[in-house]
């Protein structure tokens, strides 16, 4: 075989697993991306091998606390729990304009967000009106991570 040849087929094979990978967080977040599509959204739909493992590159993390599982469970620590404050919202108060308020004071309506799923990956980035828009669509599933950009 011409190193030519083999060159060829390395790139075919790199762009096979990346449509295949596409696919699979395709799937994975379906009915966000109709959302998104329904609504005439912009979105980013993330990936690349770059963006695999982003949170334990980008974030300290450790092993989480009596786990002794086979699997890479982990937690993050924040160094100052005391300035640390917990807001629940049910499923009605999340579409709520007193939701849309606190979140619009931490970040602008023009910014970008980061969804995470299940694991801390990034798997798509929206808009912070595309979020505030139906927040409930896109915190559907436990371990939801949302990041400003």
């Amino acid at each position: 075989m011409t190193p030519e040849k083999r060159e060829e087929l390395k790139l075919k094979r790199v762009l096979l697993q990346e449509e295949v990978a596409l696919k699979l967080i395709r799937d994975r977040v379906r009915t966000q991306l109709n959302y998104l599509d329904q609504q005439k959204y912009s979105y980013t739909v993330y990936y690349n091998h770059e963006h695999l493992l982003w949170i334990r590159t980008n974030i300290q993390v450790r092993k989480r606390d009596g786990y002794n599982g086979m699997y890479d469970d982990f937690q993050i620590d924040t160094t100052d729990l005391a300035k640390k404050k917990d807001v629940s919202y049910d499923e009605i108060e999340a579409e709520s304009t007193k939701f849309r308020a606190l979140f619009l004071a931490i970040l602008s309506d023009e910014g970008r967000l980061i969804v995470c799923y299940e694991g801390g990956d990034p798997e798509i980035e929206i808009s912070v009106e595309a979020l505030l828009s139906r927040p409930t669509e896109f915190f559907c599933r436990p371990e939801t991570w949302i990041l400003s950009k």
